[in-house]
């Protein structure tokens, strides 16, 4: 990679394999990646990308398993513009070759690299249609191609592949309100005729009123945002999105339904289902600080701050515990945004000074008890 200059121009990938080779005319920029043909003794010629960044290579498709390869093609240098690496709709597009069909049109899953498939076999045999110049124009994917009825022409591709869910995440924002972003792997459009989408308890006592929240969607990031409108109980919940409440651009609808399992409890600064010493830790860290604080470092009213009306929720539900959850299903793997609890601080010192203030603090405002500071937004909370 380079910025133009000697000093502004490093490796940004070393494959470390025995005749591992990289063809310096393969070079091609799609999206947020340079894709690329590498070369090596286990997988064969096959496509591989980079972000750009050190150790950023992964390989991404394998059209042909194991060392033979499927030797695509990304940009022939010898033809103007003969792209052959295109991404669309949340899926990337390549022209590779394989022994029986030749060398045809595949595509696989741009965010994860999965769902590899052909998609279509234009010359029947082993001589391939030899797809080249991958175009988008406006909302369509047109490339050049040999099909023996008709010769070498543009054709347009079909979109028939289904979006899905590649990560979904819930943060807390203030004691009982939170967002949770679902994160698509294409544009996708809500459809107000189809199912609605539901957010149900399923643990404990069923709030009387069902959790409301708005929706909003980017379509920049393809990320679906429902923000809490009403406080939201501590437990468990469960987001239920039917397979034919989003749909995209060819009107293909969600693979499958989608779930989503979260919880929430005020105080859990760690969101390791209980509210205890080391969330107690994460506020004394951070306590009497103003401005640009969240939830992870102790932040429980919202308002960036990590003050006494803190210690308050904490106070109150110190020591608490939410049971884990029932065993579900086996669900198709995905990538989370947001995995694993975050990291437990080391004590410090000032962590007992805020510790004695946990008597008086639940003596003044016990568990239940509403906290009467002013909402900036207006009202009480």
């Amino acid at each position: 990679m380079s910025d133009g200059t000697a000093s502004g121009t490093h490796q940004v990938w070393a494959h470390g394999v025995e005749g591992a080779s990289v063809r310096d005319a393969n070079l091609l920029v799609v999206g947020d990646y340079l894709y690329f043909v590498n070369s090596d003794a286990e997988h064969g010629s096959e496509l591989w990308r980079t972000d750009g960044s050190d150790n950023g290579a992964t390989f991404f498709a394998d059209v042909v398993p194991g060392p033979a390869g499927s030797d695509p093609t990304v940009n022939l240098n010898w033809i103007d513009d003969a792209r052959s690496v295109a991404q669309w709709r949340g899926s990337v597009y390549f022209t590779a070759q394989t022994t029986g069909e030749g060398a045809e049109l595949w595509r696989a899953d741009a965010e994860t690299g999965l769902g590899l498939q052909r998609v279509a076999d234009l010359y029947p045999g082993a001589t391939g249609s030899d797809p080249t110049s991958l175009t988008v124009i406006g909302d369509q994917l047109y490339f050049i191609a040999t099909r023996p009825d008709v010769g070498r022409e543009v054709f347009k591709a079909v979109d028939d592949v289904a979006p899905h869910v590649v990560g979904a995440s819930f943060q807390p924002s203030s004691v009982g309100r939170g967002v949770i972003q679902i994160r698509l792997s294409e544009a996708v459009r809500l459809d107000a005729a189809a199912d609605p989408i539901l957010i149900h308890r399923t643990g404990g006592s069923t709030p009387a009123t069902p959790p409301s929240f708005q929706t909003s969607y980017d379509a920049a990031t393809h990320t679906l945002t429902l923000t809490s409108t009403s406080d939201w109980p501590d437990g468990d919940y469960r987001l239920t999105i039917a397979a034919n409440s989003l749909t995209d651009a060819s009107g293909n609808p969600l693979a499958d339904d989608f779930t989503f399992d979260f919880f929430v409890l005020a105080g859990d600064a760690n969101r390791d289902r209980a509210v205890d010493f080391h969330d107690l830790v994460v506020l004394a860290q951070n306590y009497n600080t103003t401005g640009g604080k969240t939830w992870a470092d102790g932040d429980f009213t919202g308002d960036g701050n990590v003050d006494f009306y803190d210690l308050v929720v904490l106070s109150q539900r110190y020591n608490s515990t939410l049971p884990a959850p029932a065993p579900t299903a086996a669900a198709p793997a995905m990538r989370f945004l947001s995995s694993s609890p975050i990291a437990r601080p080391k004590p410090v010192a000032r962590t007992m000074s805020v510790v004695a203030k946990i008597a008086r603090v639940s003596a003044q405002h016990p568990v239940g008890q509403k906290n009467n500071r002013p909402n900036p937004s207006g009202g009480r909370r």
